[in-house]
């Protein structure tokens, strides 16, 4: 049974995730998504990062090209977010 300290808790944390999600006018999927899917990029640029450590020859610029693709991404998005507000 649910204390009231804990549907407190509760109700602050949702009204966090719904403000977040107001904030970048996403559902809670589209979020979740996307959200995935640029943590996934973010795991690549890392993994070409250890493979260039460890073999400097290999992934010259892949990790680098990767975190600047997904930055530019992120600005332009960001910035069309903007207008549309």
């Amino acid at each position: 049974m649910n204390t009231n300290k804990e549907n407190s808790i509760q109700d602050g944390f949702l009204e966090r995730i719904n403000k977040h999600l107001t904030g970048v006018n996403e559902t809670y999927w589209q979020h979740f998504f996307f959200a995935m899917t640029f943590g996934f990029r973010l795991l690549f640029a890392a993994g070409a990062a250890f493979v260039h450590a460890l073999i400097p020859c290999i992934f010259e610029k892949t990790a680098s090209n990767r975190v600047h693709a997904m930055h530019d991404f992120l600005s332009n998005r960001n910035a069309s977010d903007d207008k549309e507000k």
